[in-house]
Formats: structure tokens, C-alpha cells, sequence
């Protein structure tokens, strides 16, 4: 999608049709891979895309911002969201907002959402926006099974002593959801670095071996497939930790020799 260009806006104006039709095959093959190895029975992980100022950096090495790529990520994942929240995503920055692509086609999608650019990364909003979504009466089994934080970091700090991700963890509980529901909710944490400004904080929320909760990077969503499991995969990680070693069991890396 870079040709939708990196601002907060997108467009296709400037493209032709053949370029148009080729981006929306590409994706729509990329979606038809990704639900080939998913799990049945689990409503998936829904996109929580961060657009505070800062996502507007370039991302190094390429010429697409951290927004534009979270946006990218969020449209993909939307797709293989079923029920309620099928097609959508969660936008946060000073608060949340729950949205639905429109359009007939992924370009399209792209190219009517429009972000409200602005300051603050209120990680905890988005635990609020669930109680929200809660109350109007949206059963539990409905909702996603955990959260795919697409942000360069730096979150709010949180007034409790507790760390951002077991704050959002107490919030949840205090909305009202299960017991079994929160323990097993995941939270992926996913870095997208950019040159917009140097962090003054570190991006981790928590310790390796704290569960359910996760640190990825990169521009490859096919890398989540180590959280929602894949063929011949024996184990799901638990904690970061355990994704790490995850990650390092590839045939490739096992050749490595120290």
C-alpha cells in the first residue's frame, strides 16, 4: 500500500486502475494465506492502532510512516475478525475509538478512514472503550480474545504502581469481565520504530516472564501465527519468554552452531 502514500489521509487519486486492482489482489491473497493456519473456536486478536504525532516518522528503511504500516496491519488482521467485530479496529491517542472500514475493496477501505493526528498515547483508553462496548450489551464470548497494539511506545505513564498492562488487566475487571476471560486475554505489544523523535522511556511494559503479554517488531504480520498457533507447532507461548525460544526453533537458526 505504499503508493496510498504515508499521511494520515490516503489517496488513490493518482493511480491508475491496473495499479489499484493489483494492490487489492495482493492483499486479498495475503488474507486467503493468513486464515489458512487459524485456530478454530477463537475470535482473534483485534488491531489497536496508536495515532499519536509521533506515528507520523518515517519508519528506517523504508518510505512509509509507523502510522502507515499500523494502519496496513490493522486493515489485514480486521479481515480475519469474525462476528461483531469483523472489519474493524481500535484507534487510540488521547482516547479509543472503535471503527469499520468502508468501502468495497481494501484500497478503498484505506482511502475513506481518516485519523485525527494528535498528542498523548492513552494505552488505558482502550480497556475503557472495552467496558463501553460491554454495557451496551455485546456478550463476552463475542469479543476479540486479546489486543494487537500497533504503537512506537512511550505510553502514558499510569498513576497506579501497577505496571500499564496489569492496570489495563484491573480495568477490565472492574467492567465487569470473567476472571477466565481477563487471565487468558492477550496483549501484544508490537514496536514500530521511526525517526520522529528519540524515546525518552523505555517501550516495555513488563517482565519476559509475565503471561499473556507480549513484545514483537517488524513489518511482517505473518509472525503472530507463533501467538495463534501453526502446523506442527506443539506449544503456544505464554510469555515472552516462551515466544523468544518460539521464534529461535526454526530449522534455519537450529543449524546455527555458537
Amino acid at each position: 500500500f505504499t503508493p496510498l502514500g504515508i499521511e494520515n489521509h490516503m489517496s488513490s487519486s493518482n493511480l491508475r486502475k491496473y495499479q489499484i486492482d493489483t494492490m487489492n489482489k495482493q492483499f486479498y491473497q495475503l488474507v486467503e494465506t493468513g486464515k489458512k493456519g487459524l485456530k478454530k473456536g477463537e475470535n482473534g486478536l483485534i488491531v489497536v492502532l496508536d495515532s499519536s504525532s509521533s506515528m507520523t516518522g518515517l519508519v528506517p528503511g523504508t518510505k512509509v510512516s509507523a502510522y502507515s504500516v499500523g494502519k496496513s496491519l490493522a486493515l489485514y488482521f480486521s479481515y480475519l475478525l469474525e462476528g461483531t467485530f469483523h472489519k474493524a479496529y481500535l484507534e487510540f491517542s488521547r482516547s479509543t475509538i472503535l471503527k469499520f472500514w468502508k468501502g468495497e475493496t481494501p484500497v478503498e477501505q484505506l482511502c475513506n478512514d481518516n485519523s485525527c493526528i494528535i498528542g498523548d498515547t492513552n494505552f488505558l483508553s482502550v480497556a475503557d472503550h472495552f467496558g463501553e462496548i460491554f454495557k451496551t450489551g455485546v456478550l463476552e464470548s463475542e469479543f476479540p480474545t486479546g489486543i494487537l497494539c500497533v504503537s512506537d511506545g512511550c505510553f502514558n505513564r499510569s498513576s497506579s504502581y501497577l505496571s500499564t498492562v496489569r492496570m489495563f488487566k484491573e480495568k477490565l475487571k472492574q467492567y465487569g469481565f470473567s476472571k477466565s476471560y481477563i487471565d487468558n486475554f492477550k496483549i501484544v505489544l508490537w514496536d514500530i520504530p521511526n525517526y520522529y523523535c528519540e524515546k525518552t522511556q523505555t517501550a516495555f511494559e513488563e517482565f519476559a516472564d509475565y503471561p499473556n503479554v507480549f513484545h514483537m517488531s517488524g513489518l511482517d504480520g505473518a509472525s503472530i501465527a507463533f501467538l495463534t498457533g501453526v502446523e506442527g507447532q506443539t506449544n503456544t507461548p505464554k510469555t515472552s519468554d516462551e515466544l523468544f525460544q518460539a521464534a529461535m526453533n526454526q530449522e534455519i537458526l537450529n543449524m546455527i552452531e555458537l
